[in-house]
């Protein structure tokens, strides 16, 4: 994932969509947004453009660098999570139909996953 520091102090990353999901940069985005302000731009090559800037001032060499590991790793959490509820959305699905059931006659059903 390309990123580029610019002259005034922000940071310009352009994410993939077709490998992360526009869900799991906005969660990437959301989760640092105490620390950092993100502008977002769709572009048509399927890339999203995200500009960064700090709350509290300018971004030197140190910060820059900290703040690559904590995107890249969220951008990795995020995207793990995301595989994980789609792995186990029909195991959640059974067991919400089998909590909110009002009778035992959820058993009589045959599941397949």
């Amino acid at each position: 994932m390309p990123y580029s520091a610019l002259a005034n102090g922000l940071i310009v990353i352009d994410v993939d969509l077709n490998q992360y999901s526009n869900e799991v940069v906005s969660k990437s985005c959301y989760w640092l947004s105490d620390t950092y302000i993100f502008s977002r731009e769709s572009r048509v090559d399927n890339t999203c453009r995200i500009t960064v800037e700090r709350i509290d001032g300018l971004f030197n060499e140190d910060e820059f660098l900290t703040f690559r590991i904590k995107f890249s790793q969220s951008l990795a959490d995020n995207k793990l999570r995301e595989i994980i509820r789609k792995e186990t959305e029909c195991i959640r699905n059974i067991l919400y139909i089998k909590a909110f059931s009002n009778n035992d006659e959820f058993e009589d059903y045959n599941f397949t996953l």
